[in-house]
């Protein structure tokens, strides 16, 4: 619905024939690809709000790319340039003693509580992760392997020398 200057009135937008007329264009305005340039320039180092990064992600929910688009995507995220990236180490396969028996063991000795320290958590509704202080996969030894709970576990997967040292003292 428009108002008598033909603009849109809140809370209304276009119908579908005006969204078809719209897109590509700049509220039915033909555009340039030099002005299209500009105005991509004009928007770079612009930070978006976190309500908007919500709506965009829900607009976007369910979304099916075509191969091409894929393709693309997939070269965009060049892993070597990813401050996490490191070198496919998580694509490595787990020895053949990590295994149900062995986490449900280290759980139990550790109470089924978070063990980082001011954190306690009881192991609820998520089961707790079990840890590798040094990183290695191949590494069982269950003086190697602590209980975490999901938010801590997340923390350690960065600056993973601080953790390693961390980890190491505690364990003292």
């Amino acid at each position: 619905m428009r108002d008598k200057n033909g603009r849109f009135m809140k809370g209304y937008g276009p119908n579908k024939e005006e969204r078809k007329k719209i897109s590509g264009t700049l509220m039915g305005h033909k555009v340039s690809n030099e002005t299209k340039r500009k105005i991509s320039n004009s928007h770079i180092g612009i930070k978006q709000t976190e309500e908007s990064k919500i709506k965009i992600g829900l607009a976007s929910k369910g979304r099916k790319f075509s191969l091409e688009t894929k393709k693309k995507l997939s070269l965009a995220k060049i892993r070597d340039k990813h401050p996490n990236w490191l070198g496919g180490k998580s694509f490595e396969p787990y020895t053949l003693d990590w295994n149900e028996t062995l986490k449900r063991s280290i759980r139990e000795r550790d109470h089924y509580i978070c063990q980082m320290p001011r954190c306690n958590k009881q192991q609820l509704e998520r089961t707790h992760h079990i840890h590798h202080i040094d990183y290695d996969k191949k590494n069982c030894n269950p003086d190697n392997l602590i209980t975490l709970c999901h938010s801590c576990h997340t923390k350690t997967n960065f600056n993973r020398g601080y953790w390693i040292k961390y980890f190491k003292e505690l364990n003292k």
